[in-house]
């Protein structure tokens, strides 16, 4: 899509800072706004954000409740496979979730070898 200079309607490239007939400098807000009206926000997955709360939650207790654990790796698969939403939150939630129940499996592994 070409966009048009905001001075002598030249058509221009999409990246233009400058009209190359007249040499007017573009509106560099009007070009980000036509860019963001092009790409469609996506919002958030709510999986996601369950995810990312499960996953803090599961990090600050260090895993010692499964239940944080089980449920961020949940919600943040559940949260990855939407297409239509962000998944950003869900892939740190599951990430958060993995590494809790790592650091509970190493201290049970360490409690059982020292008999503690």
């Amino acid at each position: 899509m070409s966009k048009i200079c905001i001075s002598c309607g030249a058509v221009l490239d999409d990246h233009a800072l400058f009209c190359d007939d007249c040499g007017t400098k573009q509106d560099v807000s009007q070009m980000e706004r036509e860019s963001m009206a092009e790409e469609p926000q996506l919002k958030q997955s709510k999986m996601g954000i369950a995810a990312l709360v499960m996953g803090v939650i599961a990090i600050v207790l260090l895993g010692s409740f499964f239940v944080f654990d089980i449920l961020g790796i949940i919600f943040g698969i559940v949260g990855m496979r939407k297409k239509d939403t962000k998944t950003g939150f869900a892939k740190a939630g599951l990430i958060l979730s993995i590494i809790a129940t790592v650091i509970i499996i190493i201290v049970m592994a360490v409690a059982i070898i020292f008999g503690w």
